[in-house]
């Protein structure tokens, strides 16, 4: 998509995956110095982590705590996050009351984009951005939600993606209700459950 995407502005260049080992980020930061390459995107597990190798940072990453894009400018690397306006942009609707799966950067980003929603954040293990809620809470949660986000990294594993299927009890939300996910690459078994039952997705 990225490197389409240059390639439509006329620019010569294009985009490849580079794995990086969570103690080897320093290391990678440090090659891209010497490198300057157009830019780089970040994604789990370093969102966060990676914020402590960067010059600088924009009000977005201060906010929200995490960084999915670097900029190289004058010997530089400076921390954005697009996440937050991505998401929002994306939905066509503005959401009322949201109900948010997972304490980490990505569930931050939306938080952070979705900020003037009523907002539930709902971790198997307690955020310490926010007084997040209990699995056992969900189902009451989901009464009023008109929006239903999973940020979790579930959806990336076959085993893991089946069980936050299974133990995200959809029948308690709203028929008129959105369900969504960041895993974009394909769908979820959430999201193929929520079409199933007829909602938006």
């Amino acid at each position: 998509m990225i490197t389409a995407a240059l390639g439509a502005m006329g620019i010569d260049g294009f985009m490849s995956a580079m794995p990086v080992p969570v103690d080897a980020l320093d290391d990678a930061i440090a090659v891209f110095r010497d490198v300057i390459p157009l830019g780089v995107s970040v994604t789990v597990p370093h969102k966060e982590a990676v914020i402590a190798s960067c010059d600088e940072r924009s009000a977005e990453v201060d906010a929200i705590g995490a960084a999915n894009c670097l900029e190289f400018r004058d010997g530089k690397v400076i921390a954005h996050n697009t996440d937050a306006a991505g998401f929002a942009d994306s939905l066509g609707f503005t959401p009322h009351h949201v109900v948010i799966l997972g304490g980490g950067g990505a569930a931050r980003a939306v938080a952070y984009g979705l900020r003037k929603a009523k907002l539930h954040v709902v971790a198997r293990r307690p955020a310490s951005w926010t007084a997040s809620r209990g699995w056992s809470e969900l189902p009451a949660l989901l009464g009023d939600a008109d929006l239903l986000v999973d940020c979790t990294s579930a959806g990336l594993e076959p085993r893991t993606d089946d069980e936050l299927a299974n133990s995200v009890p959809l029948d308690a939300l709203p028929r008129a209700a959105t369900v969504a996910t960041l895993i974009y690459h394909r769908r979820t078994r959430l999201l193929e459950r929520a079409a199933a039952l007829g909602y938006s997705t």
